[in-house]
């Protein structure tokens, strides 16, 4: 059922041994910056710079393909440009860059949210890219625990008290960790229980099928519609 036209790639992508049995990683930098994505010939610039100036490399995003990759400096960000930023006085995690592409979002721009689940979930968040999320979204993120009023838009660098940045728990075509699947747990649990009992029962023990047939846009780039 797979179309030829990605067949080689995931033939390639199965013989990868990509779960890794561990617990995903988390650092905090004090007077942290924050870099919204910038985007040049060499490629897409987006993370957290160290206090001195630094890149911190477990905030880039280093997917398989390079057009979902990001990470690294500006190459013309100044010293006296750095330091003439103001301090947000703000505890912040970074999350990364957001953008409304439902596929998108699951996979690249959530890995980060094992974070608020399980160390501190009243943590402000840090992301560039559009704004505010809407709509199923937002209906994710409170399903998560994260409330509208935590997001920080970063827009242009800032640097804050203290970034915590941690780990993704998936990155495509590189590897999962099993935190990542926790974040769907939660997300399906507080989802059931928010549902009417009727509701439940209705569907208790049938099963459900879902489609993309109906989206024609997508042929022939998927598969297992």
């Amino acid at each position: 059922y797979m179309d030829e036209l990605f067949l080689e790639s995931y033939r390639a992508l199965d013989q990868l041994p990509l779960l890794q049995h561990r617990e995903p990683a988390a650092e905090t930098f004090s007077n942290g910056i924050v870099l919204p994505c910038q985007e040049d010939a060499s490629g897409k610039h987006a993370g957290v710079l160290a206090e001195d100036s630094t890149y911190v490399e477990l905030s880039a995003f280093p997917a398989l393909s390079p057009v979902d990759s990001w990470g690294g400096s500006y190459g013309q960000l100044s010293q006296a440009t750095l330091g003439s930023l103001s301090t947000v006085h703000r505890r912040v995690m970074y999350l990364g860059r957001l953008w409304w592409h439902w596929g998108h979002f699951l996979m690249d721009l959530i890995p980060r949210l094992w974070y608020t689940l399980e160390q501190d979930p009243e943590v402000l968040i840090a992301f560039d890219g559009q704004e505010l999320p809407q709509g199923v979204y937002r209906e994710f993120f409170s399903l998560a625990g994260v409330q509208p009023s935590q997001f920080v838009h970063v827009d242009t660098p800032m640097r804050f008290d203290e970034v915590v940045v941690p780990e993704c728990s998936h990155v495509p075509g590189r590897f999962v960790l099993p935190a990542f699947a926790r974040i769907f747990d939660r997300v399906a649990e507080q989802a059931v229980s928010a549902l009417p009992t009727k509701s439940l029962k209705n569907f208790a023990g049938r099963p459900v099928y879902l489609t993309r047939t109906g989206i024609q846009k997508k042929f022939p780039t998927e598969f297992g519609r």
